[in-house]
């Protein structure tokens, strides 16, 4: 990313009663950024400053879940 911009995310998953954690990681200090979704579907947007960035999706529960699609967006603002 660079100066001024924002990352968007959206996920959609079933089971939707199932809690997911998404979050963006640093891709040179490992450090980031996360919150928990819920309800099947999620639109989050970080702004983590200039750099590189990967995007997480964790499943925290103990049963499986199924990503059904991943976006990611780069905004300008």
């Amino acid at each position: 990313l660079s100066s001024g911009q924002e990352l968007g995310v959206y996920v959609q998953w079933t089971p939707s009663y199932a809690t997911l954690l998404v979050g963006i990681v640093n891709a040179y200090t490992g450090s980031g950024y996360g919150t928990a979704v819920n309800g099947g579907s999620a639109f989050v947007i970080f702004n983590p400053g200039p750099g590189s960035w990967y995007v997480l999706i964790y499943n925290p529960n103990s049963y499986s879940v199924t990503i059904i699609v991943v976006y990611i967006f780069i905004l300008n603002s």
